[in-house]
């Protein structure tokens, strides 16, 4: 299985828990890896036969940013099915980190792996 990989995307959503996480949008960073066979879209090198990666990535952006979680896990989750809903990745291997989460804490990931049904 071949893999295509979007590292680091920014985006601000509301995510925590606790009130002061709950006022403002914060900043999250966001990677997936997609698990697909790339094969035709390297023979034809067309973005018809190839995963558009700009259009995933603003679909990301938009979900994210109007999204409205209290656990990274359930961000995680709503994106990594997104991906799989919106390509033909057979497993997507997600991860979202949330910078300076609380005091003294530098940042805090999840990373999941979903595979289609």
């Amino acid at each position: 299985m071949d893999t295509i990989t979007l590292h680091d995307i920014h985006a601000q959503c509301i995510l925590g828990c606790y009130d002061d996480e709950r006022r403002l949008k914060r900043d999250v960073s966001i990677s997936v890896t997609l698990h697909t066979d790339i094969r035709d879209a390297a023979a034809s090198d067309r973005l018809e036969d190839a995963i558009d990666y700009d259009f995933l990535v603003q679909n990301i952006l938009d979900a994210t940013e109007a999204s409205d979680f209290q656990l990274i896990e359930a961000l995680a989750e709503h994106l990594a099915q997104l991906c799989l809903r919106l390509t033909p990745a057979q497993k997507v291997t997600l991860s979202v980190t949330k910078p300076n989460p609380r005091p003294r804490l530098a940042a805090a990931t999840v990373t999941i792996e979903r595979t289609r049904p």
